[in-house]
């Protein structure tokens, strides 16, 4: 539409200078009063196209189907009035069969071709002469074969320009749905990446209350008297909830992903939930998230965002942190997540091939936690770094693209 708008400016402001040079000569024969109504209507038309056009509402093809019929009608009474064929400015009519070319279907482009041929073959015999040397009978022969060879070129023209253009929109067209067929698979293969992603993050995330159960069952194995035996318990049973907490967010994991309907959410509200949930799995350590105070990004629910945020403040927690500060902040480009804590840090040795193969320091583990954070920054094409405060305690930073899951800002 914004194309339709431009073109029909372009003819407007093409008239008003012609219109503005035949006042200036003898002879010249214009309704002014017709024209300037002509005018206004061009003007009363184009509204509801400006309309559509700041509130970013899609086009119909019928609307422009009628928008492009209005822009021939328009043009043919501007041509009635000021010379028909005899106009130099009778190819604008070449202008509306442009952009029905490039935004119609085959037979509507085929049917604005035709309404112009039609157009312009009637204005070679009716229409009102712009000065008085073209008045009938006063044109020359030679005039007369020149309008002709005009007519024949402009047919011929219309014939190539619809013949090349439409062809050109539908293979655009059919890249472009391809395009989203292709979006869509990609999505769907996303979505089951996530969901092993989350399977294999959950499976270490269950590692830590498993060991620690195993640990509580031999010690009420001793046959000796155990008066801490009720606190044990308790401990088994906080284990045991955890672990049903963890496959429970799986299961609601893999639902999310089969179904179609992914809400937007913006991105420091997602980040403020995952928080919130890893709080009441680890209450003693303090998790601090701040965020610029602009507008936020809206982004779809992602789990394996979320997961990166649980497994580095799981690891943050077994490192000995008692305190974590998140700092969340975005540009129009990309969105960065730093994370930093007062634990033990990261072993100097192992910071270069950190996330980039399963390594683990801790008794029992299996080393799967940097290396799944890794490969979901791959995944979503950001980067991870893993690095030691000047300090004490870790600093991760994740940087990724805000294109790649942006639906809009908040």
């Amino acid at each position: 539409m914004a194309r339709l708008l431009i073109l029909r400016g372009m003819m407007l402001v093409s008239f008003a200078l012609l219109i503005v040079y035949a006042l200036s000569q003898p002879g010249q024969q214009i309704n002014q009063p017709v024209l300037f109504g002509l005018f206004l209507c061009a003007l009363g038309f184009s509204l509801p196209v400006i309309s559509a056009l700041r509130k970013k509402r899609r086009i119909q093809s019928h609307q422009m189907l009628f928008q492009i019929a209005l822009d021939i009608a328009l043009l043919s009474a501007l041509l009635f009035y000021t010379g028909g064929s005899t106009n130099p400015l009778i190819s604008l009519l070449l202008l509306p069969v442009l952009v029905a070319g490039l935004t119609l279907s085959r037979q509507q482009a085929w049917g604005i071709a035709v309404l112009t041929i039609l157009v312009y073959t009637l204005l070679m015999r009716f229409h009102l002469p712009l000065f008085s040397l073209h008045q009938e009978g006063m044109i020359s022969h030679e005039f007369k074969l020149h309008l002709l060879g005009m007519w024949l070129t402009f047919v011929l023209s219309i014939i190539l320009l619809i013949s090349v253009i439409v062809r050109m929109s539908e293979q655009r067209r059919e890249r472009e749905r391809q395009l989203a067929e292709w979006q869509q698979r990609s999505l769907r293969e996303r979505a089951m990446l996530a969901l092993g992603a989350q399977a294999a993050s959950d499976a270490h995330a269950l590692g830590t209350p498993l060991n620690t159960l195993l640990l509580l069952t031999e010690e009420m194995q001793n046959p000796q008297p155990d008066p801490d035996k009720t606190d044990h318990l308790k401990q088994m049973q906080q284990q045991l909830l955890h672990c049903r907490d963890v496959l429970n967010r799986l299961s609601q994991r893999a639902r999310a992903l089969s179904s179609s309907g992914t809400q937007p959410t913006s991105i420091a509200e997602l980040f403020e939930t995952a928080v919130a949930q890893w709080r009441n799995l680890r209450p003693g350590i303090r998790v601090h998230l701040n965020y610029p105070d602009q507008t936020v990004p809206m982004v779809l629910t992602d789990p394996m965002l979320e997961q990166s945020l649980f497994i580095l403040l799981d690891n943050a927690a077994d490192a000995g942190a008692s305190e974590v500060t998140i700092k969340l902040s975005w540009d129009d480009v990309h969105i960065t997540l730093a994370l930093y804590d007062n634990g033990k840090g990261f072993i100097d040795s192992l910071l270069e091939i950190l996330g980039s193969e399963p390594i683990t320091t801790k008794d029992n583990g299996k080393g799967l936690g940097l290396y799944l954070v890794r490969f979901i920054m791959e995944q979503m094409h950001g980067t991870v770094q893993f690095s030691n405060q000047p300090k004490g305690g870790a600093q991760v930073i994740l940087h990724w693209p805000i294109t790649f899951s942006e639906v809009g800002l908040s």
